[in-house]
């Protein structure tokens, strides 16, 4: 049994590569692989001419102009924007006092159905008494 151990020691023990291993493998290299690295300017600057690149920075001035204009339309408000867009002006007058009396006339019915409801659950709880 040591004798295999020695020889798979042996086998895997750590050996200096030969002097002749580095212009090997450069020749085998093709030439494009050679080169020396492009500075960053180039890279910089094939990285602008890539094409994706152009509908990314298409794609940032669309959000951009939207997200410009969304905040710009609710600043000035809703009466200037419309206003702009050529819609008709906002509620008059007449549409804010019939908003007003829609409201009160809520509540009120709100109110009778309250007291329906209290009637109803005291009539319940006399039945069951």
């Amino acid at each position: 049994m040591n004798h295999i151990e020695d020889e798979l020691k042996e086998a895997l023990r750590r050996k200096d590569a030969p002097d002749s291993l580095l212009p090997n493998v450069m020749a085998r290299l093709p030439v494009a692989s050679r080169t020396t690295p492009a500075s960053r300017k180039d890279r910089l600057a094939a990285w602008l001419r890539s094409p994706w690149f152009h509908w990314a920075t298409a794609a940032c001035a669309v959000c951009l102009v939207l997200i410009v204009a969304g905040l710009y339309f609710q600043v000035i408000g809703p009466e200037t924007s419309r206003r702009i867009a050529g819609m008709p002006e906002g509620p008059g007058q007449s549409q804010l006092e019939q908003g007003q009396k829609a409201k009160q006339d809520l509540l009120l019915a709100l109110h009778i159905a309250s007291e329906k409801l209290n009637d109803a659950r005291r009539a319940v709880n006399d039945i069951q008494n």
